[in-house]
């Protein structure tokens, strides 16, 4: 089990009337993983803390097209194949605005894919922790 450790990116999601979502950023880690098949996804994820909750196969599915949050835990994405957009903090009945946050959930959803996209979604079993092992967030607080 192999990533790369490549520099995380940080975007603040702030809230909106529609969208309670996190005081916590989105992290991304763009090529972090050098297997991109299921298994490697899997070896590369801490699943002790980060369980697998499903694969997904997206191109234009309601589902990844409706605008949704996790109350109650954070979620992380390996994208396997393909390449997708996301709306990131915002529902369509959403203006600018910036308020204080939850504790869990930004909102999301994916406007957009192409390539046959394909994702495997983890869910955190604590507050915050990296889906990488080893790897530390405190620094991004």
């Amino acid at each position: 089990m192999t990533v790369n450790n490549v520099p995380p990116e940080i975007l603040p999601v702030p809230p909106t009337p529609h969208s309670p979502n996190s005081d916590l950023p989105v992290i991304v880690y763009r090529g972090a993983l050098n297997d991109l098949t299921f298994e490697g996804a899997l070896a590369a994820i801490d699943t002790r803390e980060w369980p697998k909750g499903g694969h997904w196969k997206i191109g234009g599915e309601i589902l990844a097209a409706t605008p949704h949050y996790h109350a109650i835990t954070h979620e992380a994405y390996t994208v396997l194949h393909g390449s997708g957009t996301y709306l990131l903090g915002k529902s369509p009945l959403d203006p600018d605005t910036n308020a204080a946050g939850n504790p869990a959930g930004v909102t999301h959803y994916v406007t957009e894919t192409e390539d046959e996209y394909e994702i495997i979604g983890f869910y955190s079993l604590v507050r915050i922790s990296c889906p990488f092992p080893g790897w530390k967030l405190d620094q991004l607080r």
